[in-house]
């Protein structure tokens, strides 16, 4: 049995077996999708605009406590660590991790979205040609549903970061989280960051 700090390590490789999803799920995955396009539509980046300062503080504020949460946990050497992020965005947590000294060819992210899954490719994956004109490894980006992810005990830390909020069917979340927890190695770590509150000007997130 999997602890949340379970001790030890062990390393396995990748098993590509797809877990199969229902018609119900991807009826959410659409939906998903439907919610972020319609917000995307109504704001136009204003409403984050508007707050950048309050946002960069609190960005700051989670990274110092993950830097030190997984310093604790792991040591100061990260470079054989792996990490995966569910909705990963446009990458910008992933940049902050590469920093922490995670290697690039260890650090995977999955993102549903496609103009956000676009960005993200962009971003966390470095020229094909270093500064020195050796190979450089690149990180390793999945497009679409994280359920159909084809890991099992692969990551030492799994990622997600406002995403529960944004998936509002309670079985899917747990179908999510059953997904993430098995793709930890045992003496990995879930680093889960999210809303405390629910927002009454966004009828499309959940605590």
């Amino acid at each position: 049995m999997k602890t949340f700090l379970k001790g030890s390590s062990k390393s396995c490789k990748v098993k590509h077996k797809i877990i199969p999803v229902n018609d119900y799920q991807k009826q959410e995955v659409a939906q998903i999708q439907e919610r972020y396009a319609r917000r995307d539509a109504q704001q136009s980046g204003k409403i984050y605009d508007r707050h950048f300062l309050t946002g960069l503080y609190c960005k700051n504020e989670r990274d110092t406590v993950f830097a030190e949460f997984i310093r604790r946990i792991f040591g100061n050497d990260l470079s054989e660590r792996k990490i995966i992020e569910i909705g990963a965005g446009t990458g910008g947590n992933l940049l902050f991790f590469q920093y922490l000294g995670f290697q690039w060819g260890n650090i995977y992210a999955n993102e549903l979205l496609a103009d956000r899954y676009n960005m993200l490719r962009m971003r966390i994956l470095p020229p094909p040609i270093g500064i020195d004109n050796q190979q450089v490894t690149k990180s390793v980006c999945f497009e679409g549903d994280a359920l159909l992810l084809p890991f099992k005990e692969e990551f030492d830390i799994v990622l997600q970061s406002t995403v529960f909020t944004s998936i509002l069917d309670m079985d899917f979340r747990k179908a999510l989280a059953a997904k993430m927890w098995d793709m930890l190695k045992p003496g990995g770590i879930i680093l889960s960051y999210d809303f405390v509150f629910n927002n009454p000007a966004n009828k499309d997130v959940l605590k």
